[in-house]
C-alpha cells in the first residue's frame, strides 16, 4: 500500500510540474482541462499497469527469486481451545490487528468525508430557505442581502444585492460552467481528497482545474462583446468569497488578477500544441518504473531481492540459461519449465525438513520474520558463495547451514556447457508473541483447566487441555509430565503439517497475502485419526489440509485417570502467500 502511495504521489508531481511548467499558460483551455483530468486518474492506474515486454527485458540482468518459503511458525501452526466451543460454534478466525497507519489512514477518510457532506448539508440549506425559480433547466436560487455569485450543477446562485446587469453577465457566464459540466470535474477531486486526504498534490489538482474553469467560462461569455464591460463588471464588485471547493464561484479575489491577464492575452499559436507531446515520453517511464517494481521490496504482500549482482564470466542468469540446475530425480521432464517447478519444490521441501525451526523460538522474536538468501550453483553443480539477510544474525547463520546442505545437483547449462547460475531464496517465518509461553502455558485459566478435568474425568471424550497424558509417538517416548506431553504433540503435528503441506497450491489457486485454515480432529482410544473437519478460504485448501491430517501416522492413545480416551484437538494453519509475479509464473 504504501509503495502505491509513494507512485501516486511521485507521478501527479510528475505531470502537475509539467502542466506548470510549459501549458498553465497556454489558451488551450479545454485541452488542459483534459490533461489534468486523465492525468489524474493515470497516476492511479499505471502502477497497476505491468507491460510484459518490460519486464522481460529488465529480468535478464536480475538474480531469480526462487518462490517464498514460509516454515516454522509452530507456535502459530499448532495451538487448543475448547472443543466443545468450537464444535458447537465453528471456529472464529481473529481479527488481525490494525496497525496505527491503518487508523490514521481511515480516520482522516472519515474525516473528509464528513467535511465534505457538511458542506452539501450546507448548500441544501441554502437552497431551501432562499426563493428559487425555473430558467429553462436550470434553477436559479436568489440569495437574500448577498452579492454572492457561483453555480453547482444545473443550480445558479446569485445575491440579489448584484445590479440586473451583473446579473445577466453572470448567468451567462454560469451557464457556460453548467452546459460543460465542470462540478463533475470538481466533484471528482472532493472523492479523491477523501481516499488521499494526506496527499497535497491532489489539493493543488482541484486548484488547478478550478481557474480553468474561470478561463473556460470567460473565454466563452465574452465571445462577440465588448471585453472592456466585462473587465469592469469583475473589478468593481465588491467581492465576497463562498467557502465551497466543489462549486463554481464568479467572485473569487485570487482569480481576478489571472481571469483579467487571461482575457488579454492572446491565442496560443498552433505550434505550441507540440507541448503536449511531453506527456509521452512521460507516460511510458513511469510505465517502464511500473512494470520494473514488480522486482522492488514491497511490505505485505511480494517476494525481496536481497541484492542484484553483476554477472561474472561463466554465471548466466536463471532467466535465461538454456537449461537450469535440477536435482536428479528432475532431469527426466520434458520441459524447462517443469524442471524449473521441480528445482523450486524441491529446494522449497529441502529447507522445511532441514530448518531449526527452534532457532526462531529461542530469539524472542514476534511477528513476520523475512530472511533473504542468495547462493550460487557452480559448474560442478555444487552451492556456493551463500550469503543471507535476515533479523538476527543466528538466523543468518541457521540459513546458511541449511542451503549448504543442498545435494549437488545437476549444473546448469547455456550453449552447451556448464555454468555457475545464481539464486534469490525468501525464507518467511511467522511467529505470534514468545514461542515459550505459547508451548508451555495454556489460553485457558488454571482453575477453568480444574473444571474441565472434573467435567471430563468419567467421560469417553476429553478436550486436549483436559487431558493427563496427550497422544504420544515414537519421539515423545520417556516424557512423563502431562505439560511435555501436551508440547510434544503439538510440536510432531506441527512439524509434521510443515513438511507435509502443499505450499503451492493456494498460489497456484490465486489466493494472496495471509491464509488461515483450521481443523479440529480426534484421536481416538487406539491413536488413530478420525472425524477430520476443516474451515479454509477455499474448497481445495480443506481438501489439502484432511489430506495431510488424515496422513498422521496412529500414536499412543491420549489418557485420562489412566485409561485411553478420546482425545478432542484443534489446530490453526496460517501461511504466507507472496502476490504472484510473471517471472515467478515463469519459473
Amino acid at each position: 500500500m504504501l509503495h502505491y502511495i509513494i507512485q501516486v504521489v511521485a507521478f501527479q508531481l510528475l505531470f502537475l510540474i509539467i502542466y506548470d511548467v510549459f501549458l498553465r499558460k497556454e489558451t488551450f483551455f479545454n485541452l488542459n482541462r483534459v490533461y489534468l483530468l486523465s492525468t489524474s486518474i493515470l497516476s492511479l492506474v499505471i502502477p497497476f499497469i505491468k507491460i510484459e515486454f518490460i519486464k522481460e527485458v529488465i529480468a535478464k540482468d536480475f538474480v531469480i527469486s526462487l518462490p517464498e518459503i514460509l516454515i516454522g511458525g509452530s507456535s502459530e501452526v499448532a495451538s487448543t481451545i475448547d472443543p466443545q466451543i468450537a464444535m458447537l460454534a465453528g471456529i472464529n478466525l481473529e481479527p488481525e490487528p490494525m496497525s496505527i497507519w491503518n487508523i490514521i489512514l481511515i480516520s482522516g477518510m472519515c474525516i473528509a468525508a464528513l467535511i465534505l457532506v457538511y458542506k452539501i448539508i450546507k448548500l441544501l440549506l441554502l437552497v431551501s430557505n432562499n426563493p428559487r425559480r425555473w430558467s429553462g433547466n436550470v434553477i436559479i436560487v436568489c440569495l437574500l442581502n448577498s452579492t454572492k455569485a457561483f453555480s453547482f450543477f444545473n443550480y445558479i446562485f446569485l445575491g440579489n444585492r448584484l445590479s440586473e446587469k451583473d446579473s445577466a453577465s453572470i448567468l451567462e457566464h454560469e451557464m457556460v460552467h453548467i452546459k460543460q459540466k465542470h462540478s463533475l470535474d470538481l466533484l471528482f477531486f472532493e472523492l479523491l481528497r477523501i481516499v488521499f486526504w494526506f496527499n497535497p498534490l491532489v489539493y493543488i489538482y482541484q486548484n488547478r482545474i478550478a481557474t480553468l474553469h474561470e478561463y473556460i467560462a470567460d473565454a466563452n461569455a465574452v465571445k462577440g462583446k465588448n471585453k472592456a464591460d466585462y473587465y469592469d463588471n469583475l473589478l468593481t464588485q465588491v467581492f465576497e468569497t463562498q467557502q465551497f471547493s466543489f462549486v463554481n464561484p464568479f467572485f473569487k479575489h485570487s482569480l481576478i488578477k489571472k481571469r483579467i491577464l487571461m482575457l488579454s492575452k492572446s491565442k496560443s499559436q498552433r505550434i505550441n500544441l507540440s507541448k503536449y507531446f511531453l506527456i509521452v515520453p512521460l507516460i511510458l517511464g513511469m510505465l517502464v518504473y511500473s512494470s520494473c517494481s514488480v522486482f522492488k521490496s514491497k511490505q505485505d504482500k511480494t517476494v525481496e531481492t536481497l541484492e542484484i549482482e553483476e554477472v561474472e564470466s561463466g554465471e548466466i542468469p536463471f532467466a535465461i540459461v538454456d537449461e537450469v540446475p535440477v536435482y536428479k530425480s528432475c532431469e527426466d521432464l520434458d520441459t524447462n519449465e517443469e524442471r524449473k517447478a521441480c528445482m523450486s519444490t524441491n529446494i522449497a521441501k529441502h529447507v522445511n525438513r532441514n530448518f531449526n525451526i527452534s532457532v526462531a523460538d529461542s530469539l524472542g522474536l514476534v511477528g513476520k520474520q523475512r530472511i533473504n538468501v542468495v547462493f550460487k550453483i557452480d559448474k560442478k553443480g555444487n552451492v556456493k558463495d551463500v550469503k543471507a539477510r535476515a533479523p538476527h544474525p543466528a538466523l543468518e547463520k541457521e540459513a546458511k547451514r541449511v542451503i549448504k546442505t543442498l545435494p549437488q545437483l545437476i549444473p546448469g547449462k547455456h550453449k552447451g556447457k556448464a555454468v555457475i547460475v545464481p539464486y534469490s531464496l525468501p525464507i518467511v517465518f511467522m511467529i505470534q508473541g514468545d514461542s515459550k509461553t505459547k508451548k508451555t502455558k495454556s489460553p485457558l485459566s488454571d482453575d477453568r483447566i480444574k473444571g474441565l478435568k472434573e467435567k471430563f474425568k468419567d467421560a469417553e471424550e476429553v478436550p486436549f487441555v483436559a487431558l493427563d497424558r496427550a497422544p504420544g509417538t515414537e519421539s515423545c517416548v520417556g516424557i512423563t509430565s502431562e505439560k511435555e506431553s501436551k508440547t510434544c504433540f503439538s510440536n510432531f503435528v506441527s512439524k509434521y503439517v510443515n513438511i507435509n503441506f502443499n505450499t503451492d497450491l493456494a498460489s497456484k489457486l490465486g489466493l494472496s497475502g495471509k491464509q488461515r485454515i483450521n481443523v479440529i480432529f480426534q484421536i481416538d482410544k487406539e491413536g488413530r485419526v478420525t472425524g477430520a473437519k476443516a474451515r479454509a478460504p477455499h474448497p481445495d485448501l480443506e481438501t489439502e489440509t484432511l489430506r495431510v491430517i488424515n496422513s498422521l501416522p496412529q500414536f499412543t492413545p491420549g489418557q485420562m485417570n489412566g485409561k485411553a480416551v478420546t482425545a478432542n484437538y484443534s489446530l490453526p494453519i496460517l501461511f504466507q502467500v507472496a502476490a504472484k509475479t510473471n517471472q515467478d509464473k515463469k519459473n
